[in-house]
């Protein structure tokens, strides 16, 4: 048996419908927000958050309607940036009085 190769978004899309499945059945089993479907189906990789979340997504996605998603995963590689890390606090400022390592209750 051979799996169906997806390479596009809309493919992805065309494999959801051709197997009755709807947005909502995806949100429901990625447990997602439509607007991550949506960006999903769009191939808007950019609003969401991070390359490791949009490989892990579609992969799962890709099970769901039963495709191969790996040619998909090879473009979207060089298009998407890993989530941004900013940190809480500098590191240059003292730590706040009144507990140890800044946790509060001292501890």
């Amino acid at each position: 048996m051979t799996t169906e190769r997806i390479s596009t978004a809309e493919a992805l899309v065309a494999a959801r419908e051709s197997r009755g499945l709807s947005t909502e059945d995806i949100q429901r089993q990625l447990k997602l927000h439509p607007r991550q479907v949506q960006a999903i189906e769009t191939g808007d990789w950019a609003s969401l958050p991070g390359l490791s979340f949009v490989r892990g997504t579609v992969r799962n996605y890709g099970k769901i309607v039963g495709v191969d998603v790996e040619p998909l995963l090879e473009s979207i590689a060089g298009t998407t940036k890993a989530a941004e890390l900013r940190s809480a606090a500098s590191l240059d400022e003292p730590l706040r009085p009144g507990g140890m390592m800044g946790f509060g209750n001292g501890g």
